[in-house]
């Protein structure tokens, strides 16, 4: 797969740069902005007028907006700025009024948290509904019982407190004052400190950990150590864990915490981690057991399929799926062809059923049979996995020389909205129109809670028509249509990916499959980790890059497509040359970093593209290159003919693999 870009190419992305997106995916955005259009423009006016003066009177723009959906959203505005007048009637008024809406619930939730600050307990009571369930509201709650309580209610509300202060969690700062008075109290003993402790670590809060060990005795302080730092002290923990008779912990461990800080002993040693594991009596569930010696076989195959292979046989739980799924998996990786062949005949019938395995079942008939004559059993295998989707799908069309095309049962651009759908979602559509992305992803997710089949049909074709990527993914997804229909495959900000696709010699269809994974084409998008925008940018990755690149940061513009398209296909580029313009290791390395990927590579060398693919060591990154290969192949069927021609990621043939 080691192929480079076309020059013709660059002729086609010319001659296609003169098309639209709107236009190639036929979206029509333009009969939703006539909607509501006059209404759009007095409430953007206004919006723009409160923004630059809290102060403006908004009273002659609310009565231009009576039916306009977003018109509570400026009430929303007025009464967030006046909550220091505290208007009880208008509260009151507004939560009747949108009563169940997505805005009704933020305006409490903003009320409620001004009042409990506040310590304003009567009327805090009297607006709460119980239905905000988070620590800070449940601190609040129980502040305002105590205001109102008699002095016999203390040990009431000291054990109240307890099932608040005994999480793995630091406590909010709406519960300082109660978390002060509960530790002050003489009833908040060392042991419910060790016990927080552990809840702390199995929750892999380890500042909170560290924190909490220092209100402990000085052996249980020595122990928290070893706890918080297990893989620095292995000696320890194989004494300690194989001792006969079991030694008793200074610190009660639960099965979770001897879990973790066991798979931080794994990463350290992971020959010691399963000696430990044959251990009788381990202080651990049984549940929490399989899964670490599932651990274990992870850790012998990391290094030879062979050895864990070896170790799956003498253990136990040998039979279960979990360890059935292993056995395939490294027998896949140890190219042990006849044993994958008689392990699949003999697994649990819900993995038999599974692509992936079909798949190789079928590679393991041919790999062993005669190569100069066609195998029956393998091919009626492959013929049925063709016609499904995905990647095993389309790596079995491609090797019964078939198209896996889409089957375009239906029509999005020509099928009607219904009134019922425009109203559900009116709200998030206007959003979406004036630019608020946030709220229009807010509301669209309150819009389509519990939605039926033919519901989220109607979502697709809506999200479609509007020409919102990301939504026409998700709604796709859980729509029934399924593979049936090319614009879950939206040719997203397109002249962009032209041209970077050009400038950095890349393949147009993969720069698309990877920001549809990565983002769904939502520029404001940003992950649990930090990464940013389409491309899913780490913000010190783009730093670095603009700084080799010579471009000014601007942390801020990882929202602007332009620039984080930019940056992200110039990373990408850099990833094609650092693995010999080979995409599949590219594809892995910006999912995993190219240090794991280099790691997997000096423990086993990649010849066959599909098999090196299908033994990647992380489930998530062994997913996500199957994705992109998938959908790339994907996205060529999107392209108009000027530039099918062109595609220069070979995916079309992908008995190539």
């Amino acid at each position: 797969m080691k192929q480079s870009l076309p020059f013709g190419l660059a002729i086609s992305l010319l001659l296609l740069s003169m098309l639209s997106s709107a236009n190639i995916d036929g979206s029509s955005p333009e009969k939703f902005t006539q909607r509501h259009a006059e209404s759009r423009a007095i409430y953007q006016e206004a919006f723009e007028a409160f923004t630059k003066d809290s102060k403006t009177d908004l009273s002659t723009y609310l009565a231009k907006l009576e039916g306009y959906p977003l018109k509570p959203y400026l009430v929303y505005r007025v009464l967030l700025t006046e909550f220091k007048q505290k208007p009880d009637v208008a509260i009151t008024k507004f939560l009747r009024e949108n009563e169940g809406t997505l805005l009704a619930r933020r305006l409490r939730m903003h009320w409620l948290n001004h009042l409990g600050k506040n310590k304003d307990w009567s009327r805090f009571t009297s607006f709460d509904d119980g239905k905000l369930d988070t620590v800070k509201f449940s601190c609040y709650r129980l502040a305002a019982k105590q205001s109102m309580a008699k002095e016999t209610a203390k040990t009431e509300s000291w054990e109240a407190f307890k099932t608040i202060w005994l999480t793995g969690a630091f406590i909010p700062s709406a519960c300082s004052s109660l978390r002060k008075s509960f530790e002050a109290d003489k009833r908040t003993t060392q042991a419910l400190y060790a016990k927080r402790f552990d809840l702390a670590y199995r929750n892999g809060n380890n500042s909170l950990a560290e924190i909490l060990a220092k209100k402990l005795t000085k052996s249980q302080i020595e122990f928290s150590k070893k706890v918080l730092h297990a893989q620095q002290h292995v000696d320890y923990w194989v004494d300690i864990l194989t001792a006969e008779p079991k030694q008793k912990f200074p610190i009660k461990l639960s099965s979770a915490s001897v879990k973790r800080l066991l798979k931080k002993v794994a990463g350290k040693d992971h020959k010691t981690f399963a000696q430990i594991l044959e251990t009788k009596d381990l202080p651990l569930y049984g549940g929490h057991l399989r899964e670490l010696k599932i651990l274990s076989a992870w850790y012998f195959a990391k290094f030879n399929a062979s050895e864990a292979l070896d170790w799956i046989e003498q253990q136990p739980e040998a039979g279960t799926i979990g360890m059935q799924k292993k056995k395939l998996r490294y027998q896949l990786q140890a190219q042990a062809w006849p044993d994958f062949q008689k392990h699949y005949e003999t697994v649990d019938e819900s993995l038999k059923s599974q692509s992936e395995w079909r798949y190789w079942y079928a590679q393991s008939l041919i790999r062993q049979g005669d190569k100069s004559e066609p195998n029956k059993a393998a091919n009626d295998i492959l013929n049925r996995l063709s016609k499904r989707r995905g990647f095993y799908g389309l790596l079995a069309a491609t090797e019964l020389d078939r198209a896996h095309a889409f089957n375009s049962k239906f029509d999005l651009s020509n099928m009607t909205v219904k009134k019922q759908t425009l109203a559900d979602f009116d709200r998030a559509i206007e959003h979406y129109l004036l630019g608020n992305t946030i709220m229009a992803r807010r509301e669209w997710r309150e819009a389509s809670k519990n939605q039926s089949t033919k519901q989220w049909q109607q979502a697709s074709v809506l999200a479609y028509q509007l020409g919102w990527h990301e939504q026409i993914i998700r709604a796709a997804a859980r729509s029934g249509f399924g593979g049936t229909i090319k614009e879950q495959y939206p040719l997203a900000y397109l002249d962009i990916f032209q041209e970077q696709a050009v400038k950095n010699n890349l393949d147009l269809g993969w720069l698309l499959a990877m920001s549809r994974q990565e983002s769904g084409f939502s520029p404001a998008i940003r992950s649990n980790k930090g990464a940013v925008g389409i491309m899913q940018l780490m913000p010190a990755t783009a730093k670095q890059l603009c700084k080799e690149l010579s471009v000014k940061y601007d942390r801020a513009r990882l929202t602007d497509p332009t620039y984080n398209i930019f940056l992200g296909s110039n990373y990408v580029r850099q990833l094609l040359e650092q693995y010999d313009n080979d995409y599949v290791l590219a594809t892995a390395a910006y999912n995993a970093g190219p240090h794991r990927v280099d790691e997997w590579l000096s423990l086993r060398k990649k010849q066959e593209d599909k098999h090196w693919i299908a033994t990647i060591p992380y489930k998530e990154t062994r997913k996500y290159v199957q994705k992109i290969m998938a959908f790339s192949h994907y996205y060529q069927q999107r392209f108009p003919e000027v530039l099918k021609a062109d595609s220069t990621l070979a995916l079309n043939d992908f008995s190539q693999l």
